[in-house]
Protein backbone atom coordinates (compact mmCIF):
# COMPACT_ATOMS: atom_id res chain seq x y z
CA UNK A 1 0.00 0.00 0.00
CA UNK A 2 2.92 2.11 0.96
CA UNK A 3 4.28 1.93 -2.59
CA UNK A 4 0.88 2.63 -4.18
CA UNK A 5 0.69 5.97 -2.43
CA UNK A 6 4.21 6.55 -3.30
CA UNK A 7 4.04 5.99 -7.10
CA UNK A 8 0.46 8.20 -7.02
CA UNK A 9 2.45 11.28 -4.97
CA UNK A 10 5.36 11.17 -7.65
CA UNK A 11 2.61 10.87 -10.40
CA UNK A 12 0.31 13.90 -8.72
CA UNK A 13 3.91 16.23 -8.00
CA UNK A 14 5.38 15.39 -11.59
CA UNK A 15 1.43 16.91 -12.81
CA UNK A 16 1.77 19.50 -10.37
CA UNK A 17 5.53 20.72 -12.18
CA UNK A 18 4.19 20.50 -15.37
CA UNK A 19 1.38 22.82 -14.52
CA UNK A 20 3.44 25.19 -12.64
CA UNK A 21 6.26 25.31 -15.90
CA UNK A 22 3.07 25.99 -17.94
CA UNK A 23 1.94 29.01 -16.33
CA UNK A 24 5.39 30.19 -15.67
CA UNK A 25 6.24 30.45 -19.26
CA UNK A 26 2.72 32.07 -19.89
CA UNK A 27 3.88 34.78 -17.31
CA UNK A 28 6.53 36.16 -19.77
CA UNK A 29 4.05 36.49 -22.42
CA UNK A 30 0.32 38.80 -22.74
CA UNK A 31 -1.62 40.69 -25.00
CA UNK A 32 -1.88 44.37 -24.95
CA UNK A 33 -4.22 47.06 -27.17
CA UNK A 34 -4.65 43.72 -29.68
CA UNK A 35 -0.86 42.18 -30.07
CA UNK A 36 1.51 39.87 -28.33
CA UNK A 37 3.81 41.57 -26.01
CA UNK A 38 6.64 39.68 -24.23
CA UNK A 39 10.02 39.73 -22.71
CA UNK A 40 12.80 39.27 -24.72
CA UNK A 41 15.43 36.29 -23.02
CA UNK A 42 16.91 38.00 -19.92
CA UNK A 43 20.52 36.06 -19.12
CA UNK A 44 20.45 35.68 -15.11
CA UNK A 45 23.80 36.10 -12.99
CA UNK A 46 24.43 35.97 -9.48
CA UNK A 47 24.92 39.88 -9.71
CA UNK A 48 21.65 42.01 -9.47
CA UNK A 49 19.91 44.83 -8.06
CA UNK A 50 16.09 44.68 -7.99
CA UNK A 51 13.64 47.50 -9.30
CA UNK A 52 9.32 48.85 -9.08
CA UNK A 53 7.62 51.56 -9.35
CA UNK A 54 5.07 53.63 -11.16
CA UNK A 55 5.24 53.76 -15.04
CA UNK A 56 3.11 55.59 -17.36
CA UNK A 57 2.64 56.28 -20.88
CA UNK A 58 1.49 59.46 -22.57
CA UNK A 59 0.62 60.73 -19.25
CA UNK A 60 -1.21 57.96 -18.45
CA UNK A 61 -1.09 54.82 -16.66
CA UNK A 62 0.75 51.72 -18.42
CA UNK A 63 -1.75 49.65 -19.22
CA UNK A 64 -1.71 45.91 -18.48
CA UNK A 65 0.88 43.69 -21.27
CA UNK A 66 3.20 46.35 -22.27
CA UNK A 67 6.66 45.91 -21.54
CA UNK A 68 8.87 47.46 -19.41
CA UNK A 69 12.97 46.98 -19.90
CA UNK A 70 16.19 48.05 -18.69
CA UNK A 71 19.36 48.01 -20.64
CA UNK A 72 22.71 48.38 -19.98
CA UNK A 73 25.05 51.36 -21.92
CA UNK A 74 26.17 48.69 -24.65
CA UNK A 75 22.03 48.47 -25.18
CA UNK A 76 21.93 44.51 -23.64
CA UNK A 77 18.65 43.74 -21.99
CA UNK A 78 19.34 42.98 -18.72
CA UNK A 79 16.17 43.60 -17.13
CA UNK A 80 12.45 42.68 -18.39
CA UNK A 81 8.97 43.04 -16.79
CA UNK A 82 5.55 42.57 -18.07
CA UNK A 83 3.25 45.40 -16.68
CA UNK A 84 0.24 43.13 -15.00
CA UNK A 85 -1.38 45.97 -12.98
CA UNK A 86 -1.97 49.40 -14.69
CA UNK A 87 0.81 52.29 -13.77
CA UNK A 88 2.43 49.72 -12.08
CA UNK A 89 5.88 47.56 -12.48
CA UNK A 90 8.57 45.27 -10.76
CA UNK A 91 9.79 43.60 -9.17
CA UNK A 92 11.92 43.94 -11.78
CA UNK A 93 15.59 42.10 -11.39
CA UNK A 94 18.57 44.40 -13.30
CA UNK A 95 21.27 41.87 -13.86
CA UNK A 96 25.29 42.43 -13.77
CA UNK A 97 27.85 41.68 -16.18
CA UNK A 98 29.39 38.45 -15.25
CA UNK A 99 32.85 37.61 -16.05
CA UNK A 100 33.38 34.79 -13.95
CA UNK A 101 32.23 32.44 -16.94
CA UNK A 102 33.90 31.86 -20.58
CA UNK A 103 31.61 33.59 -22.49
CA UNK A 104 31.18 36.44 -20.17
CA UNK A 105 27.15 37.10 -19.60
CA UNK A 106 26.74 40.85 -20.77
CA UNK A 107 25.02 42.80 -18.20
CA UNK A 108 25.60 46.40 -15.84
CA UNK A 109 28.98 47.02 -14.26
CA UNK A 110 29.15 48.95 -10.90
CA UNK A 111 28.69 52.72 -11.24
CA UNK A 112 26.42 52.54 -14.69
CA UNK A 113 23.18 54.11 -15.43
CA UNK A 114 20.63 51.94 -16.39
CA UNK A 115 18.40 53.19 -18.93
CA UNK A 116 14.56 52.03 -19.19
CA UNK A 117 11.78 51.69 -22.01
CA UNK A 118 8.40 51.12 -21.59
CA UNK A 119 6.93 49.34 -24.91
CA UNK A 120 10.24 50.17 -27.00
CA UNK A 121 10.20 53.70 -25.63
CA UNK A 122 12.78 55.35 -23.99
CA UNK A 123 11.54 56.42 -20.68
CA UNK A 124 12.89 58.70 -17.97
CA UNK A 125 13.38 57.45 -15.03
CA UNK A 126 13.43 59.33 -11.43
CA UNK A 127 15.78 59.24 -9.58
CA UNK A 128 17.51 57.64 -11.92
CA UNK A 129 19.58 54.01 -11.26
CA UNK A 130 23.32 53.95 -10.66
CA UNK A 131 23.90 49.96 -10.70
CA UNK A 132 25.48 48.76 -8.06
CA UNK A 133 25.57 44.57 -7.31
CA UNK A 134 23.63 45.61 -4.00
CA UNK A 135 20.98 43.27 -3.93
CA UNK A 136 18.61 45.49 -3.06
CA UNK A 137 15.08 46.81 -3.87
CA UNK A 138 14.93 50.75 -5.51
CA UNK A 139 11.81 52.66 -6.03
CA UNK A 140 12.57 53.74 -9.62
CA UNK A 141 9.68 55.73 -11.38
CA UNK A 142 9.28 55.62 -15.07
CA UNK A 143 7.31 57.96 -17.73
CA UNK A 144 7.51 57.12 -21.49
CA UNK A 145 5.72 58.88 -24.49
CA UNK A 146 5.51 57.44 -27.96
CA UNK A 147 3.22 56.49 -30.66
CA UNK A 148 0.30 55.12 -29.49
CA UNK A 149 0.29 50.98 -30.36
CA UNK A 150 -2.14 50.06 -33.05
CA UNK A 151 -4.31 47.17 -32.15
CA UNK A 152 -4.14 44.55 -34.90
CA UNK A 153 -6.96 43.20 -36.30
CA UNK A 154 -8.13 39.72 -35.07
CA UNK A 155 -9.90 37.62 -38.71
CA UNK A 156 -13.01 36.17 -37.92
CA UNK A 157 -13.69 32.35 -38.81
CA UNK A 158 -16.62 31.47 -40.01
CA UNK A 159 -17.96 27.98 -39.45
CA UNK A 160 -18.60 25.90 -42.29
CA UNK A 161 -22.60 24.96 -43.22
CA UNK A 162 -22.99 21.27 -42.39
CA UNK A 163 -19.97 20.70 -40.64
CA UNK A 164 -20.74 20.56 -36.51
CA UNK A 165 -17.46 19.99 -34.71
CA UNK A 166 -17.33 17.41 -32.16
CA UNK A 167 -14.91 18.85 -28.81
CA UNK A 168 -12.60 15.56 -28.07
CA UNK A 169 -11.96 15.84 -24.29
CA UNK A 170 -8.65 13.94 -22.78
CA UNK A 171 -8.21 13.26 -18.94
CA UNK A 172 -4.96 11.99 -17.87
CA UNK A 173 -5.35 10.18 -14.56
CA UNK A 174 -2.35 7.96 -12.99
CA UNK A 175 -2.18 5.02 -13.23
CA UNK A 176 -2.09 2.48 -10.90
CA UNK A 177 -0.23 -0.79 -11.02
CA UNK A 178 0.34 -3.59 -8.61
Amino acid sequence: MTELFNRALSVGLLLLVAVVAVFSVQSQTSVADGRVTSCPAVSNTPFFTIVYGSVTFNGTAAVPGMVVEARSPRGDVVGCFVVASAGNYGAMYVYGEDTTVSPPVPGMRAGETAAFYVSGNSAAAAPSLAWNNDQDVHQIDLSASGATPTPTSTPTVTPTPGITPTPEYWVYLPAVLK
